[in-house]
């Protein structure tokens, strides 16, 4: 509003191009890493259909704090955190996470996608190893940008506590299992898609052998955000909870898809 005015249109056009953003983001990311322009424009349609059916076309604003984190992890893209092009990838991802924290409270869950680093750190070779300083560095960085943020706005530390003081007082209404039901019986294909990835995901894992260590960290490091955003449904039921998911699952879902289908293959793995 203070960019465009309050008018009603301005607002509604500069939405749209918010949901644009995320959508060419989420394309870029597959298209990083699949080389596929058929994956590409599936996956963008996709998460456009995805986010209409959670009320993204009613302005909520998940998909403002999804921006950062996923221009983040278009920069990071999988590579090894090492020498002085990692801390610039440290950096990114520092800042990404701290961005979206200030976009959204709840959007902090995302942030929980970097446990990926250290859980892949074990099975990336030697060359390829993330070096310790540089992954202790991003949360440092994020602390450092949220507060520093906070502090620019102008009212001190203020937001910060309404905001915990709102978690403490938020009223529950269902239970976790009931509001999350809620959630696929409002796609169901968004739930399965879900299940399928989580299956995929944990063979590949205990397989070890993936042909892309990059893409099966950045997918591991999406899937577990959009895992962690479901903890907002203990509270309530409401549908724009999980516009935080949606580009983690579009991402991994697509990716892991390919995953599964041998490199000879490749007109089914278009199809």
């Amino acid at each position: 509003m203070l960019t465009v005015g309050q008018r009603l249109e301005a607002i509604q056009w500069t939405y749209l191009l918010v949901i644009l953003t995320n959508v060419l983001l989420v394309a870029a990311i597959v298209w990083r890493h699949s080389r596929c322009l058929a994956s590409s424009l599936f996956a963008g349609c996709w998460l456009l259909v995805l986010t209409s059916r959670f009320q993204a076309t009613t302005g909520e604003t998940e998909l403002l704090a999804t921006i950062p984190l996923l221009v983040a992890v278009l920069y990071w893209s999988g590579q090894p955190l090492r020498g002085s092009r990692g801390w610039r990838y440290s950096l990114a991802l520092g800042i990404g996470l701290a961005l979206t924290l200030y976009a959204k409270q709840q959007a902090g869950l995302l942030s929980l996608g970097a446990l990926a680093l250290l859980l892949s750190y074990r099975w990336r070779s030697k060359p390829d190893q993330h070096q310790l300083p540089l992954l202790l560095a991003i949360p440092v960085i994020a602390v450092v940008v949220f507060l520093l943020a906070i502090v620019l706005a102008g009212a001190g530390w203020q937001p910060l506590q309404i905001g915990l003081a709102t978690v403490a007082d938020y009223e529950k209404e269902g239970s976790w299992w009931f509001n999350l039901y809620v959630q696929l019986r409002r796609d169901e294909t968004a739930g399965m898609a879900a299940l399928f990835s989580g299956l995929v995901l944990a063979g590949c894992l205990w397989r070890k052998n993936s042909r892309s260590t990059k893409s099966l960290e950045l997918v591991l490091f999406l899937a577990i955000g959009a895992l962690c955003t479901l903890w907002q449904l203990r509270s309530r039921a409401y549908h724009h909870y999980m516009l935080l998911a949606a580009p983690g699952l579009v991402i991994s879902t697509v990716l892991l898809w390919r995953e599964i289908f041998p490199a000879r293959v490749e007109g089914q793995r278009k199809t």
